[in-house]
Formats: C-alpha cells, sequence, structure tokens
C-alpha cells in the first residue's frame, strides 16, 4: 500500500507510527497528511529516521545491534563486536549477508532521502499538516544520528 494514500477512512486509527519511514518517500508531506487524515482526533503520531549528515554505519550499527540482541532478526543476540565484524567483513555468521545486504539498502536510501530534525519537523507537523501540539522531540537518538517526534492530532 502506498503510504502516501491509504486504503482506509478518515480517522481509523488510535495512533500512527512511521518510523524510519517517511524520509524516503517521494513527497514526505503526502505521507504526512494521510497519516494525520488516518489518525483519530487526540491520537498520536509517531515520527523518527536519520539526520542530515547522519554517519550511516554509526546510525546503522545502533539500530542493528538494537534489533539483534532483542532477537528480533532471528539467530539470537549478537554482541556489537560481533556486528562490527560481520560490517567489517570478518565474520560469516548467522543473519551477515542479510544485514550486508539491509545496509547497503540504507546507503542508497539516504542518497534520496528527504531529510529533517526534530525542530523543524515538529513545525512542520504543527504549522502544515495540522496536528495540535508537540508530546516530544529529540535530536539525541542512536548516538545522535537520528530525530525521534511526537505529536498529537
Amino acid at each position: 500500500m502506498d503510504g502516501q494514500q491509504l486504503d482506509f477512512k478518515d480517522e481509523s486509527f488510535d495512533a500512527v507510527t512511521g518510523m524510519n519511514a517517511y524520509y524516503n518517500f517521494p513527497d514526505p508531506l503526502k505521507g504526512f497528511r494521510e497519516g494525520c487524515r488516518v489518525l483519530k482526533k487526540g491520537g498520536p503520531f509517531l515520527v523518527s529516521g536519520p539526520k542530515e549528515g547522519a554517519d550511516m554505519d554509526t546510525l546503522y550499527l545502533s539500530l542493528a545491534a538494537d534489533l539483534l540482541n532483542d532477537g528480533i532478526l532471528g539467530g539470537g543476540a549478537v554482541k556489537p563486536d560481533v556486528f562490527q565484524d560481520i560490517m567489517d567483513g570478518k565474520y560469516d555468521g548467522p543473519n551477515a549477508h542479510h544485514l550486508k545486504a539491509i545496509r547497503e539498502a540504507n546507503r542508497e536510501l539516504m542518497k534520496i532521502a528527504t531529510f529533517y530534525d526534530s525542530e523543524t519537523l515538529s513545525d512542520l507537523l504543527i504549522n502544515e499538516i495540522g496536528f495540535s501540539r508537540v508530546l516530544f522531540k529529540s535530536d539525541n537518538p542512536y548516538n545522535k544520528q537520528a530525530y525521534f517526534v511526537a505529536v498529537r492530532k
């Protein structure tokens, strides 16, 4: 389904998230408007993504290490030093090929991404998209390589 043209009725959801998604949309504003449209009045809208100039390796190491430690990618927890060995091509154990492919795909996406910081995005969501207030914003997630914004409709 196209995140810029969702097949849901207005105010269908209690909450909407866009974690590491909108920055890759051809028109992020259309995606934000659609998120607002399908969100019930008073519901939270959560969005995150990399900041401009983010060091992709630092960001990816932080994100993937969390996923691996939680066992989300299967194969059990992987310690950060083993993860770094995978990225450096020194280890070819469980998930190595998958992790390398994700890393390369993310590097390509960063070339066409639309970047925000928490302040700019908060202002845009309130002033242009129609959300009512900021609940939380931060430019510190993942070793200060990403932003996180929560607003209310």
